[in-house]
């Protein structure tokens, strides 16, 4: 199911603007034959959230969100609203405004 949502990236222009300017995109493969083990421990064991299932890091590699597809659904695809809004909630311009937010929340200027 996760290629249906980057394949609506490439139909969608916004999708498509958002992850060509903030993602790198990596798929992993679960399976009998190969589970990669050692990378999901890696990514905080995403699979307990079932899949598929984005893993969002930050640019040092630090595992932000793990969020589980389902919650993108509509219907017998993905929302694109959904899609789009959860994307947007980890670009770097809004990892700012949530800093802004917890320091002006704290009596602090920026």
């Amino acid at each position: 199911m996760v290629p249906l949502v980057l394949q609506m990236g490439h139909e969608t222009t916004t999708v498509d603007s958002i992850i060509n300017t903030n993602c790198i995109v990596l798929h992993l493969n679960y399976s009998k034959e190969n589970k990669n083990n050692e990378a999901l421990n890696r990514l905080g064991k995403p699979q307990r959230f079932g899949f598929p299932v984005f893993v969002i890091l930050d640019g040092s590699g630090n595992r932000l969100p793990t969020q589980n597809t389902g919650y993108l659904e509509e219907g017998e695809g993905y929302s694109e609203k959904k899609v789009i809004d959860f994307l947007q909630q980890w670009t770097p311009e809004a990892d700012f405004e949530r800093i802004s937010l917890i320091v002006t929340r704290q009596g602090c200027k920026l």
